[in-house]
């Protein structure tokens, strides 16, 4: 990186006033601090040097000392740095194997993935980017905490107005997965796993129910059971093929995954699993507690597809410990809700490598499975 090259553009980038907050002179200031901080980094990726945390709160502004004008720039914490000599990198070890360690929102793709033997400096390039984007945008260009969009959802517009967020959730992956895997809906099976169901109408019908008075319509009865979302999915896409809604609790990822297994191979079809929870409404939160929506699905087929991403195969139960995220930040989120216990499988097909994947599935026993690309 060339620090002469980079401030080349400096013109450049503050013309955009339409796409960058803040006045001219704000956005060369950002502009020229950013400067400083690829100096640094530039001076430490020099002397064989990967920070691999690099984040607003690990640098610092000071003014400078004496008469020179202008802040200056320091860069903290390399406590994750990694020396990318090979005959030095043993030292650390604890960070090599595919374990992920750093900051999430600020890290590269290569390092959500795992692949720390073959992080190099562009790693921090990447990073050095979403920092810049955020200096000038005033946030990040990824959002955790985006609203979700609902966007395919194909239900009439009465079924649309009754919908809660647990079917608007369901639906979206499975639409989302379909139409990546180029597959019509209406010649697939479905498992739809959840571990909560349609806790919103369930919360909406106890409530209806003790208010003075007889209801005159309880219409949420309905949509209270647990196969809610998967008769919105027969609406949305006209399908009668077989469907099956699964719950098993924590374990509801996995025993759905043996349920689309074993649909597909039985019906030698195309088959669609659904895993799904959101947090239930304040009253039963005590009783069943789900931080955050998740969602995921899975296009499944019982042979081998030229375009496929990977083979699932070798499943099998057995006793023992079900694998845990690596990152901080994903492993609370897997804890966080029984669909994300999904999580290590997902990093599986990220990676893209054969390996094996154990999921959570009875209190002394886990699913396992050999994830191979295809």
């Amino acid at each position: 990186m060339r620090k002469e090259s980079i401030r080349a553009d400096v013109d450049a980038l503050c013309a955009f006033e339409d796409r960058l907050a803040g006045s001219d002179a704000e956005r060369r200031a950002c502009i020229e601090l950013f400067l400083e901080i690829c100096d640094a980094i530039a001076y430490v990726h020099l002397r064989g040097v990967i920070h691999r945390d690099l984040k607003p709160s690990n640098v610092v502004v000071v003014e400078r000392e004496g008469s020179r004008s202008g802040p200056r720039i320091k860069v903290l914490d390399f406590g994750l740095a990694r020396i990318t000599d090979g005959d030095v990198a043993l030292s650390t070890r604890r960070t090599e194997t595919h374990a992920v360690e750093g900051t999430l929102p600020y890290m590269s793709p290569e390092q959500v993935r795992g692949e720390t033997q073959t992080l190099d400096v562009r790693s921090d390039v990447y990073t050095l980017g979403v920092i810049l984007y955020e200096m000038l945008a005033g946030q990040r260009p990824y959002r955790h905490d985006e609203p979700m969009r609902f966007d395919r959802v194909r239900l009439p517009s009465n079924e649309a107005r009754r919908a809660t967020l647990t079917v608007r959730l369901a639906l979206q992956a499975a639409d989302e997965a379909l139409a990546v895997a180029e597959l019509d809906a209406r010649r697939c099976g479905a498992v739809f796993a959840c571990s909560g169901g349609n806790t919103e109408a369930l919360d909406a019908l106890c409530r209806a129910l003790i208010q003075p008075g007889r209801p005159l319509s309880p219409s949420q009865f309905n949509h209270s059971v647990h196969n809610a979302p998967l008769g919105y999915w027969s609406i949305a896409t006209g399908s009668l093929q077989p469907a099956v809604s699964v719950g098993a609790y924590d374990a509801s990822f996995a025993a759905g995954l043996l349920e689309a297994f074993a649909l597909a191979r039985l019906e030698d079809r195309p088959v669609v699993l659904v895993a799904y929870d959101t947090p239930p409404p304040p009253a039963l939160q005590p009783f069943r507690p789900v931080a955050a929506p998740f969602g995921v699905a899975l296009a499944l087929t019982p042979e081998r597809l030229a375009d496929g991403v990977v083979r699932l195969d070798g499943l099998r139960i057995r006793a023992g410990a079900a694998d845990a995220m690596p990152e901080g930040e994903l492993e609370r989120l897997r804890l966080s809700n029984p669909a994300a216990r999904s999580l290590p499988l997902l990093r599986g097909l990220a990676i893209g490598r054969t390996g094996a994947v154990a999921l959570p599935y009875l209190a002394d026993a886990r699913l396992e499975l050999r994830v191979e690309p295809c």
